[in-house]
């Protein structure tokens, strides 16, 4: 079954800066997040430290959205705009480091 939404509480949800942070912002954190998982995961022993890492580099992302969710700040538009450039910068920068970085011959030799 479907839910109708009303048009206060749509305008509430689907606003502009909802669209930006959806299509926008979360792509480029994800791909972020995952060659941050890349560059911990060929730098890591085994497969637990590697496990570990990647929930280290979760926890930044999840306290921007425990914040926005509390109240202590008001995420506008242009912040997001702001945010993804500044994320689009960080994951060219990063797509760069975990190329270099990432040897597949080596992890497979040294987690057996």
């Amino acid at each position: 079954m479907f839910f109708k939404i009303s048009a206060e509480v749509g305008s509430l949800v689907l606003t502009p800066s909802w669209f930006i942070s959806l299509f926008l912002l979360v792509p480029l954190v994800t791909v972020l997040s995952f060659m941050l998982g890349v560059i911990g995961s060929s730098r890591a022993n085994d497969p637990k430290s590697a496990q570990n890492i990647a929930f280290v580099i979760v926890l930044p992302v999840l306290a921007i959205i425990g914040v926005q969710l509390t109240g202590l700040i008001l995420l506008r538009p242009l912040m997001f705009i702001v945010m993804a450039v500044g994320i689009a910068i960080l994951d060219i920068l990063t797509l760069r480091v975990a190329v270099y970085l990432f040897q597949r011959e080596s992890i497979v030799v040294r987690w057996r």
